[in-house]
């Protein structure tokens, strides 16, 4: 065994999967349509709503492509916040490695973006190592990349910076689409969109973006559709549980916030042009997979 297989090796029996790793066997949908991209956004894993996700697979089984725009999973256990419990952080990873399979089994092509979540074990080594920055040659440059390449239909996406290798992980874009995970929060929902249309347009020549219609907002947690101008607005609800330990900072005794919407989004695009009209969220009511 080389030193690498001895590394993946050890990688694996921390998340007690078997060496070497086999693929399952696909469960996907061959007649699938090829405009059709199935977005189920901040799934904060291990707290993801179970339910939510079984009926997309079931009801969008069609869908060629699914992208999950940042959050796959939560990593409570390496958040600067203060903590009131105890998790277990092999179960976090586990909890995303698991759901990284099931997407690969059931979607032809996966696109992940890395959310400012995603990221918490990599500020937490950062935090440990200080200005030590030379340490992190010997860690995980991201934990997510290393479980995404276990599967060969699943991408880490996001916008590559000219002929760098730095690439923006909130912002990529698809066609005249372009989905964002900025960690932006105002009141006023299209407040919200408003100052991310604003930075994308200072920034597109430097970011370079091409032309878009369309701008999609995860990490917000919550549900909108509606057109300003030439531009069409989304945000996107989140397909993870309110009632998780994930989610219980949402309770706050400040009282801030609104509920966060639970569902998932459907855009249909065709040679790279967005069908707003077609194109929505899937929003259910609390405690049931029954949309309203």
């Amino acid at each position: 065994m080389t030193y690498l297989e001895e590394e993946v090796k050890k990688f694996n029996d921390f998340l007690n999967i078997p060496y070497p790793y086999d693929l399952p066997i696909p469960d996907r949908d061959l007649g699938s349509d090829p405009e059709k991209i199935l977005v189920l956004s901040d799934p904060h894993e291990p707290y993801a709503h179970e339910p939510i996700l079984e009926y997309a697979a079931d009801a969008e089984r069609d869908a060629s492509i699914c992208v999950i725009p940042g959050d796959l999973g939560d990593y409570y256990s390496k958040s600067r916040f203060k903590k009131n419990r105890a998790v277990s952080f092999r179960d976090e990873l586990r909890a995303v490695f698991f759901r990284l399979e099931w997407l690969s089994s059931r979607w032809h092509t996966v696109l992940v973006m890395i959310g400012n979540h995603d990221n918490r074990p990599e500020k937490k080594l950062g935090d440990l190592i200080g200005d030590n920055v030379e340490l992190q040659l010997l860690t995980e440059t991201n934990l997510l990349k290393r479980i995404a390449s276990y599967f060969p239909n699943v991408q880490i996406v996001g916008q590559q910076l000219g002929g760098s290798n730095f690439q923006l992980t909130h912002i990529f874009q698809m066609g005249d689409l372009i989905f964002t995970h900025g960690e932006i929060s105002r009141v006023q929902k299209t407040a919200t969109l408003e100052y991310i249309s604003k930075y994308l347009h200072a920034w597109a020549p430097v970011i370079g973006l091409k032309p878009y219609r369309v701008i999609a907002q995860a990490h917000n947690h919550t549900d909108l559709k509606t057109s300003v101008g030439e531009e069409k607005w989304f945000m996107l609800p989140t397909c993870s549980d309110p009632y998780s330990i994930g989610m219980e900072y949402i309770y706050h005794s400040r009282m801030v916030g609104r509920p966060p919407s639970l569902g998932y989004s459907v855009f249909y695009q065709k040679d790279g042009v967005t069908d707003y009209n077609k194109s929505h969220n899937t929003v259910f009511e609390y405690g049931s997979t029954r949309k309203p």
